[in-house]
């Protein structure tokens, strides 16, 4: 709504701005300017075609740039996607905390890229993120670093399972050359992944 809000006042600011450098006035020009920035900063916001992925990556989006991270999205999802709501939430908003909580580790600059596309009945999402160390793959799920292991590391054995359920999996692997981890997630565009 902010980012619909921003843009139906968009030719309002040009003008304003053409109107102020037309008469010369560049302090109140770079005022402007500041405060248009900083208003598109707010409004910002990712659309891949599905309310609850935008939802997902949106609350990432923000925590990223809290913690000085970049998150960039390219993508979307196909109209009428039929995967299941809460199987999406699941994969997603636990892949997204994983990829922000290692890149929170990180140093220097930090970037994590989702990508979304789709090819006949299948949709295709892939999260990239900086690691400081290679993550411990066991079978197909990451295994925790954290110490408390009753409490940790199920998220990767819940996208897992929600995948499945969707018809599809997710492989991870680790790119040495760049420090990254990079989960390819594969799923059915169907209900429960089987018809």
């Amino acid at each position: 709504r902010r980012s619909r809000k921003f843009r139906h006042d968009f030719n309002k600011h040009i003008e304003v701005l053409s109107d102020l450098a037309d008469r010369g006035k560049y302090m109140e020009l770079q005022d402007y300017i500041r405060k248009l920035s900083a208003a598109k900063e707010n409004a910002y916001y990712i659309t891949t075609g599905s309310m609850v992925a935008d939802a997902i990556i949106n609350r990432y989006y923000v925590k990223c740039r809290e913690s000085g991270i970049m998150l960039k999205c390219s993508g979307s999802f196909p109209s009428g996607i039929q995967i299941e709501t809460t199987e999406l939430c699941v994969i997603l908003s636990n892949g997204l905390e994983n990829a922000w909580e290692a890149a929170c580790q990180c140093s220097g600059s930090r970037e994590i890229q989702v990508s979304i596309g789709n090819r006949k009945n299948l949709i295709f999402i892939t999260i990239r993120n900086p690691s400081s160390k290679p993550p411990v793959i066991e079978g197909d799920i990451i295994r925790t670093s954290k110490s408390d292991r009753e409490n940790h590391g199920l998220g990767t054995g819940n996208m897992q399972e929600a995948a499945r359920r969707s018809g599809g999996h997710i492989k991870w692997r680790y790119d040495a050359q760049q420090g990254d981890v990079i989960t390819k997630i594969c799923l059915k565009n169907e209900k429960n992944g089987n018809k």
